[in-house]
């Protein structure tokens, strides 16, 4: 056991199957999961959780707030993800999305999650950030967890540091210079985000059937307290132990799959973006309050596509199968799969640059069935269909 606490944070970045726990035991104390980015939740985060409670190993999580909501909701959020309630938080203050929030929004967000659950949130942030926020008095009345990369000369250049050993040797910055300038002390420093994530517990090679490669750099973190003080600061008022219940998002999503096998036209527009995202997903228990306007009309959304009047040789089936950016909003917004089962090996059509134009089918099984990404409020790909069922937007 090290005088200092060696701790990693981790995200989705690490990704399915990416983590070796044993070697992620062995090389920290305390691992940090990003539990909510501002703009997504962590899709990683139950397996992450239940990694750290199966290998015993304590875990804290972070939120970063988003700018575009109060604090108050994305608190609540927050508090209702897997796994967070009972144990320790960071509220991670830096721009998500280029925007980063208010002071207000930022100590709406801290005071709400006290109010809500066991001990105290945390402070995680850097120079510029708490900078853009007025440097506020209350941080110093919490823990902190800074980030400030040193450097070092190896000889051919300068650079992070990649590994504990080197920066507890050298212990430069200590404590870390620019948080001593805005008179703050911090508890944890993050002292590089390119530590040799596979010397630390990533794997070489991930379950991820897009990136199969192991993440490569990590962000590295010491105490600037005991292993004992730490301990005592940021567990003592928790008990770290899994949820029994699932995350109410996770039912959320149930709930949409269930409405969408009931539709039977599925018109690809902002409209549905708004109604069937922001009400479904964001809105938990009514309270997130969306604009009262009504959404602009948006010129390259342009296809609907009329299911009703398929005949008994097809069949329509939906689900969600990830989460993708909406470039005009910002929003996260459902990856949703349709799978058409055909019996025959018809044409299939789509729209290219608002015109119909022919495609090969695709059949993936021996059913024919030809399998697309439809995507809310993205013209990139429509529906593989009969051409009598594609139309233009009006």
């Amino acid at each position: 056991m090290s005088e200092q606490m060696r701790i990693i944070d981790i995200n989705e970045w690490w990704r399915t199957g990416g983590i070796d726990p044993e070697e992620l035991k062995m090389s920290a104390e305390v691992v940090i999961i990003q539990a909510y980015n501002g703009r997504r939740m962590n899709p990683l985060l139950k397996e992450q959780v239940d990694l750290c409670n199966a290998y015993q190993i304590p875990y804290e999580t972070y939120a970063i707030p988003n700018s575009l909501l109060s604090g108050k909701d994305m608190a609540d959020l927050y508090l209702d993800l897997y796994g967070v309630l009972h144990a320790p938080k960071w509220a991670d203050i830096e721009p998500s999305g280029g925007t980063i929030v208010t002071q207000n929004q930022a100590w709406e967000f801290i005071k709400r999650v006290n109010e809500k659950s066991q001990g105290m949130i945390g402070y995680y942030s850097n120079y510029p950030s708490t900078n853009k926020i007025g440097n506020p008095s209350w941080i110093r009345e919490m823990s902190v967890w800074w980030a400030e990369y040193p450097l070092y000369f190896t000889g051919l250049g300068w650079s992070q540091y990649r590994t504990f050993t080197k920066f507890l040797q050298d212990k430069p910055w200590w404590p870390p210079k620019w948080a001593a300038k805005l008179g703050i002390a911090p508890i944890l420093h993050q002292f590089t985000d390119k530590g040799l994530a596979q010397q630390y517990g990533a794997s070489a090679t991930t379950n991820d059937p897009k990136y199969k490669v192991g993440i490569k750099s990590a962000d590295l973190n010491v105490s600037l307290v005991s292993y004992e003080e730490y301990i005592d600061i940021r567990f003592g008022p928790y008990i770290n132990e899994p949820e029994e219940d699932p995350c109410p998002k996770r039912l959320e999503l149930e709930n949409i799959k269930a409405h969408l096998e009931e539709l039977s036209t599925v018109v690809i527009s902002q409209t549905n973006l708004i109604a069937e995202f922001n009400d479904r997903l964001l809105r938990i228990e009514e309270k997130l309050d969306l604009p009262d306007e009504e959404p602009e009309e948006v010129p390259w959304v342009n296809a609907t596509v009329d299911l009703s009047s398929h005949d008994k040789e097809h069949t329509v089936a939906w689900g969600v199968s990830g989460w993708k950016t909406n470039k005009k909003t910002g929003l996260e917004v459902p990856i949703i799969d349709i799978n058409l089962f055909a019996k025959t090996n018809d044409p299939a059509y789509r729209f290219e640059d608002g015109e119909i134009v022919q495609i090969k089918p695709r059949a993936i099984n021996a059913d024919g069935a030809q399998k697309f990404h439809a995507l809310y409020g993205y013209s990139g790909d429509v529906p593989f269909i009969k051409k009598e069922h594609v139309r233009k937007y009006s």
